[in-house]
């Protein structure tokens, strides 16, 4: 594998993470039959539902083949240095022995929410989520990034509560080299020693279908 391919490959798997949207649910699906969906009424309610710590493993894989895992630790914190209701994201990806920080900041903007994630680079690139049922959609403010989706599920666990993220990234790499879909999967827990069990009781059972995003100017 060459070093710059290592390079993107860690730059996805980082997207992913901090982003924490599969195009037609199947892998969501499965996971739904065995767990009760964790209802988000809103967006207020979808932000509040990040709030916390959260630890699990991500999957890269290419055409069905697995090429690369890490593990993910997450934290989101209610910030008030903003009038606009704030989340600072903080955490980190371990794969093949290397520790990368992530770090964004996720908003309440009405019915909708956004994440500016601060790149490996030190770019910073800006998602939009579609609160629906049990999950949140995400999908680039702008254009340049169209083929950068990502859908984060919620749900209801004997553990406690569950986010499943899936992701579809289309790659080119320079030089001839791969050029395709890269899909990263994602499964966090929350830490539930923070969160008593009566703020988890909005669980139920539903089916769900994709949704575009219906973007706000």
């Amino acid at each position: 594998m060459t070093h710059y391919l290592k390079k993107t490959l860690f730059a996805i798997m980082f997207s992913a993470a901090v982003l924490c949207a599969d195009e037609n649910g199947k892998n969501i699906s499965v996971f739904s039959h065995e767990n009760a969906d964790y209802w988000l009424p809103d967006a207020k309610a979808a932000f509040e539902t990040y709030v916390g710590n959260w630890t699990g493993s991500e999957s890269m894989t290419v055409e069905g083949s697995e090429i690369m895992r890490a593990e993910v630790v997450q934290s989101y914190v209610p910030s008030s240095a903003t009038e606009i209701p704030r989340l600072v994201c903080s955490g980190k990806i371990i794969a093949n022995g290397k520790s990368i920080p992530t770090s964004s900041y996720m908003y309440l903007k009405g019915d909708k929410l956004e994440l500016e994630i601060e790149t490996i680079e030190k770019d910073v690139i800006a998602y939009v989520g579609e609160v629906k049922r049990n999950y949140v959609y995400w999908t680039p403010k702008y254009l340049i990034y169209v083929f950068d989706v990502q859908r984060d599920s919620f749900f209801i666990s004997e553990r406690g509560l569950i986010m499943s993220s899936n992701s579809k990234k289309y790659v080119e790499m320079p030089k001839g080299g791969f050029k395709g879909y890269i899909e990263v999967g994602m499964i966090l827990e929350r830490d539930n020693a923070y969160f008593p069990a009566s703020s988890v009781s909005n669980s139920i059972k539903r089916d769900f279908t994709p949704s575009a995003l219906e973007r706000a100017d």
